[in-house]
């Protein structure tokens, strides 16, 4: 069960010495925008590997199916998890896609998106039992409670059917479903505003906005706690430099991989809820 974090690539090996993570954390990259395996860094432990479907289709662009095959069956060592091509807006295009790469010796991890119906999980679920869940991350809380309730109602035990969640970073969302696996480009995202994300929500590190740093006394004192606590170094939290930037992601990968461990095993369905 793993967090994928999106943008560490960019990190010199090393950040996460001393920290919970002395082994390394899991990170998230994408065929659309590298068609390399990054894994030489010593602190990546395993890699999920997106196609990149959604980013190219927002930038017009088209990936070849065969070209990401190939590209996958060379680095399939390298990858802990990599997902099926899925074809934006065209569900019976992304089975095609998923069966193609199958035939072609693959196991990659499909996607379910918000607005099909239900019956492509079940097709799926013929021949795996660990399925992607996107089209979500630009749709207001509201709906993507509604689109993810109305699957964990269906598949409610992680142990039987196994979600992994495209851009799941929302707290309420995190902690009210069951998820095998997520990935959050958060931390890195987080940091590079200067920001960080505590269990007290995000706070500004640096000026880089303009506004200054405010928070309370109170909250100085808990992130300083939390620093402490987690051998990581609060004053480098403001710096603007590189120093500051990976101390920042490492508060925030700290706090998030805390709290993806909250997560239940089994999905209750609320008695208000109606599919």
């Amino acid at each position: 069960m793993t967090l994928y974090h999106g943008g560490t690539k960019i990190e010199t090996g090393g950040i996460f010495e001393g920290t919970d993570f002395p082994n390394g954390i899991a990170t998230l990259e994408s065929y659309a925008y590298s068609k390399k395996v990054n894994n030489h860094m010593p602190y990546i432990k395993n890699i999920f590997f997106d196609s990149g479907a959604f980013s190219a289709f927002s930038r017009g662009l088209k990936i070849s199916l065969q070209e990401y095959i190939d590209f996958i069956h060379k680095n399939k060592d390298k990858i802990t998890v990599y997902a099926s091509l899925d074809v934006i807006g065209n569900e019976y295009e992304s089975w095609k896609n998923y069966k193609e790469m199958r035939k072609q010796g693959l196991n990659p991890l499909p996607a379910f998106h918000k607005g099909e119906h239900l019956k492509w999980i079940e097709k799926y679920l013929k021949y795996t039992d660990y399925i992607g869940l996107g089209g979500i991350a630009k749709s207001p809380r509201k709906k993507k409670k509604l689109f993810l309730d109305k699957v964990f109602t269906q598949y409610p035990n992680v142990s039987k059917v196994k979600f992994h969640g495209y851009g799941i970073t929302d707290k309420t969302l995190m902690q009210r479903y069951p998820w095998y696996t997520v990935d959050s480009t958060s931390a890195t995202l987080s940091s590079g505003m200067g920001s960080i994300i505590t269990p007290w929500g995000s706070k500004a590190m640096t000026n880089r906005h303009g506004k200054g740093v405010k928070f309370s006394e109170n909250v100085e004192t808990k992130i300083r706690e939390y620093c402490s606590k987690y051998n990581l170094n609060f004053e480098n939290l403001s710096d603007d430099g590189n120093p500051g930037y990976a101390e920042r992601i490492k508060f925030s990968v700290q706090y998030i991989e805390k709290l993806f461990k909250t997560r239940p095993q089994v999905f209750k369905t609320e008695t208000h809820y109606l599919i």
